[in-house]
């Protein structure tokens, strides 16, 4: 039995939990998105600065990269991503990269991830998110940090890490997500 001298410790460290969750769930924090549910509204800026968001891409396959210039494994992974949006282009899958690289000059920030996306020669968009809005809601841990999503607008698999995006275990799993289309079942 609890002694009545320690319930006022324990009325107070449950109104902090109590308390503390809310203040979580007030600013933003969205319990990590995950397989078998909706992709969460993303929204993001082009490198021109104008807004964007994967939903005017809804009704195709859809890869969401969250990366940074500054991690190595997001630019050595991002070739493979190049590559698989090169073997399925025409046929209903889009990536988009959203970079969450920060600073106070967002004008040279964007330059500096133009420059990556020359250098590589990335033909997908490339959208930028310094703010975090996008990592916030879909709960992402660090990056890279990806979204495939079925063209119903369900994530259909999250990987954490850096992947070979053109290895053939990819390769079948989009085909089979535009089949998917393709039979009507999405």
């Amino acid at each position: 039995m609890v002694q009545d001298r320690w319930l006022p410790f324990i009325a107070v460290a449950l109104s902090a939990l109590v308390l503390g969750g809310f203040a979580w769930l007030v600013s933003g924090h969205a319990p990590a998105a995950g397989v078998g549910d909706p992709l969460p509204v993303l929204a993001a800026t082009d490198l021109a600065g104008n807004r964007v968001s994967p939903e005017a891409l809804s009704g195709q396959v859809l890869l969401v990269n969250i990366w940074a210039t500054w991690c190595g494994p997001c630019r050595e992974e991002m070739p493979s991503i190049q590559a698989l949006r090169d073997r399925f282009d025409g046929e209903g899958f889009e990536v988009v990269a959203i970079s969450i690289d920060g600073g106070w000059d967002q004008e040279r920030i964007r330059g500096r991830i133009g420059a990556f996306v020359e250098e590589v020669g990335l033909s997908f968009p490339v959208w930028h998110d310094p703010a975090g809005s996008s990592r916030r809601r879909l709960g992402t841990s660090g990056v890279p940090e990806t979204f495939l999503v079925g063209a119903d607008g369900v994530i259909r698999e999250r990987v954490v890490g850096a992947e070979t995006w053109d290895d053939p275990r990819w390769i079948e799993t989009i085909e089979a997500l535009l089949q998917e289309v393709r039979d009507g079942r999405a």
